[in-house]
């Protein structure tokens, strides 16, 4: 799984850092989304969806 944020969408909601920590963080300066990793661990996996899922903007990218 490798993941990404559209910086084009991101609102900077921070609903993926509620749910998924581990993998998201919003950067101070301009208060958008990032991915702390480019690929979580299998661990991670079911939250990153999930914070994929509930982001309003679906600017969260997976892929397989």
């Amino acid at each position: 799984m490798r993941i990404r944020v559209d910086r084009e969408k991101c609102c900077g909601f921070g609903t993926c850092t509620v749910i998924a920590p581990a993998v998201f963080d919003l950067r101070v300066d301009d208060n958008l989304a990032y991915p702390l990793v480019d690929e979580p661990g299998v661990e991670h996996h079911e939250v990153t969806r999930q914070a994929a899922e509930q982001c309003p903007t679906e600017a969260i990218v997976i892929a397989d």
